[in-house]
């Protein structure tokens, strides 16, 4: 099986902990994905990347620096917990792309035939139930996505 699994930094340590809980071992092969977002920081909104932004200019070089670097430490808490679960780095594999998540995640699942493609919910302060439950980036891959989506809740309000 290949699951391609999208991380955004959050929580990435318990997120890739409760995928592969959820993922059969036999053969499993993952390609771990996090994507450069290409909307202005305060639009997406996620804590470490505001910390990372913090008082940072329009330079695209810099917005280049900083993305890797948030990219690096949430391929190395997600490649610790594979690890530690017993899963050689052969059967890993990371895609750091630039793009609009959404977009960029339905594309690298149809290009790299994934048998399914494991995303958060981030409900971004919302309701843990009804619409407002699934965030846009989730909402588009479940709508567009060529195969399955695990689509993985937080067990916390605060999670996401």
């Amino acid at each position: 099986m290949h699951a391609l699994v999208c991380l955004s930094g959050l929580e990435s340590r318990r997120f890739m902990a409760r995928a592969l809980a959820l993922l059969p071992r036999p053969e499993l092969r993952l390609t771990l994905l996090y994507v450069a977002d290409t909307r202005p920081p305060h639009e997406a909104g996620y804590a470490r990347r505001a910390l990372h932004w913090a008082g940072l200019g329009p330079d695209p070089a810099e917005v280049e620096r900083v993305e890797r670097a948030i990219a690096a430490e949430v391929f190395a808490e997600a490649a610790a917990v594979t690890a530690g679960a017993g899963l050689g780095a052969d059967r890993i594999a990371t895609h750091l792309v630039t793009g609009r998540p959404e977009r960029e995640i339905v594309r690298l699942g149809a290009e790299q035939a994934a048998d399914v493609i494991v995303i958060g919910a981030h409900h971004r302060g919302g309701p843990l139930t009804g619409p407002a439950s699934v965030g846009p980036v989730a909402r588009y891959v479940l709508d567009h996505a060529a195969g399955p989506v695990l689509l993985l809740r937080s067990e916390r309000a605060d999670d996401d």
